[in-house]
């Protein structure tokens, strides 16, 4: 039996792949508007605010994944992971259906590198990637919602498979 698959967004949530952010969140401090940031951010408190989170998830009975653990013995995706300061919103690089990950290629250059880390990540889980989003196209996850009975996505942005 598979242990991943989503086929809407309005059920209970059991397990979710989060990326609990650290130095890499500097690179945003240095240039924040580059990374789509306001303003420069506080990263002791981000990282505080962020384990609370994970806590509260925990707690509610959610199985927590996180990206570091997973790809910590794949140097490459591990070392990557400390570029990508805005990795810790894993739901724009990636989506989840019960055919396996859909991987988006993202608009900001800056955040390309997050899409590699998360395929690393699916990987060291066993989760067979249904789709990968390839240039020119570009897409960010946080803009999909699976809807209860399925939803299509738009040719528009490189992705015609329905679910």
């Amino acid at each position: 039996m598979k242990d991943y698959g989503i086929s809407h967004e309005s059920g209970p949530l059991r397990r979710v792949l989060l990326h609990h952010p650290g130095r890499e969140l500097e690179l945003a401090n240095r240039d924040p508007q580059a990374h789509h940031f306001d303003q420069a951010v506080d990263v002791k408190r981000f990282a505080e605010d962020h384990w609370k989170l994970v806590e509260a998830l925990r707690e509610a009975g959610v199985e927590v994944l996180l990206v570091r653990e997973l790809v910590g013995g794949n140097p490459e995706a591990l070392e990557q992971s400390y570029k990508a300061p805005n990795l810790v919103f894993t739901r724009d690089s990636s989506s989840m259906t019960n055919e396996g990950a859909m991987l988006f290629r993202m608009g900001l250059p800056s955040r390309r590198a997050e899409t590699p880390v998360i395929k690393a990540a699916y990987q060291a889980l066993d989760i067979p990637v249904a789709l990968e989003m390839e240039a020119p196209h570009t897409f960010e996850g946080g803009g999909l919602a699976l809807l209860e009975g399925g939803a299509s996505i738009s040719r528009a942005t490189g992705m015609s498979k329905a679910w």
